[in-house]
C-alpha cells in the first residue's frame, strides 16, 4: 500500500526527529536541530537514552540502533561501552528488520492526516501531541508490533531476508 501527500510545510525547512520505541509501548522522542554528528548523539545518549534504558532495564538490555555512521562512531561505541550498554549487532540494509519504520508509518499519517502546516514550530507541535496520544492511547499498538518481532524475523529468513520488497 502507498500513501501519497503533498508537501504539508509552508515556508520551507524540514524536521528531523529521533525516535525510541520501549518494549511497554512507549515511545520517546527528541527534536533535532541543525546538524547532528556523534559529539550530539553522545550528549542525546547521556542525557536522554542511557537514563531511560537504565531506570527501565538496568544493565541486563539490548540496545538496538541502525548503522546509522553516528550511531556506529567510534567515540559513540566507546561511550556506550563506558556506560555499560549492551548494544545489538545490527545488519546493514535491513529496514523490514525494524519495527520503528512501521512506527514512523503510523505516526505520519497522524501527524500529515488532512493538516496545512505554516511552520516548523506547528510541525514540531503536531509530532509532540501525536506521539503524547500513542504513549497515553495507543501503546498496545507499539506492543503489539514487539510481539511480532519473532514471527517477522522467520518470514523475513523464510523470504530471503527482504519482507517488503519483492
Amino acid at each position: 500500500m502507498s500513501i501519497f501527500r503533498n508537501q504539508r510545510v509552508c515556508g520551507g525547512g524540514g524536521v528531523m526527529i529521533w525516535l525510541m520505541v520501549l518494549p511497554n509501548g512507549l515511545l520517546s522522542h527528541a527534536v533535532i536541530n541543525g546538524t547532528f554528528g556523534s559529539k550530539d548523539y553522545i550528549t542525546l545518549l547521556s542525557d536522554h537514552i542511557v537514563p531511560i534504558i537504565k531506570l527501565n532495564f538496568g544493565e541486563n538490555c539490548h540496545f538496538q540502533q541502525d548503522n546509522s555512521p553516528v550511531h556506529t562512531a567510534k567515540k559513540v561505541t566507546e561511550f556506550l561501552k563506558f556506560a555499560k550498554v549492551n548494544t545489538t549487532k545490527w545488519p546493514a540494509r535491513s529496514p523490514d528488520i525494524n519495527i520503528v519504520e512501521d512506527i514512523w508509518h503510523l505516526l505520519s499519517n497522524q501527524v500529515y492526516d488532512n493538516t496545512q502546516f505554516r511552520n516548523k514550530t506547528e510541525l514540531i507541535a503536531k509530532i509532540n501531541e501525536v506521539i503524547f496520544d500513542f504513549n497515553c492511547n495507543k501503546r498496545n499498538m507499539i506492543q503489539n508490533l514487539y510481539s511480532q518481532i519473532r514471527p517477522r524475523l522467520c518470514r523475513i529468513l523464510a523470504k530471503s531476508g527482504n519482507l517488503y520488497n519483492k
